[in-house]
């Protein structure tokens, strides 16, 4: 009777640790699973990244070939042909946002007269 004791111990404890070795595999194959796909978010981000520098580039590009073809003699050949004989926006200085044409400075009010 002792050896079939020892025979079913030695079964369970094989049982016992062909589980344990197949959850360990488990685990190793999940951890893996999850850095692939934290490498696949970061080469997708990559991939973005490099698009949206390779837009910008695109973008520059276009706004100087605007520019090129918006030359400033053309412009104001444009607007001679137009009629326009001066500017509609005037600049205060090259810090400031642009006044429309007949409007005031805001440093030019009389502050006595408002507040009468």
């Amino acid at each position: 009777m002792g050896a079939r004791r020892e025979v079913a111990q030695s079964r369970s404890l094989a049982a016992k640790l062909a589980l344990l070795i197949l959850l360990a595999a488990f685990m190793g194959v999940s951890l893996l699973s999850a850095r692939q796909r934290r490498l696949v978010a970061a080469h997708d981000l990559a991939v973005l990244h490099a698009q949206a520098e390779e837009d910008g580039r695109t973008a520059l590009r276009l706004r100087q070939e605007i520019a090129d073809r918006l030359a400033l003699p053309r412009i104001r050949m444009t607007a001679a042909e137009a009629g326009l004989k001066e500017p509609i926006l005037r600049f205060e200085s090259a810090t400031e946002e642009p006044l429309a044409q007949g409007s005031q400075h805001p440093d030019d009010f009389d502050l006595d007269r408002l507040s009468n």
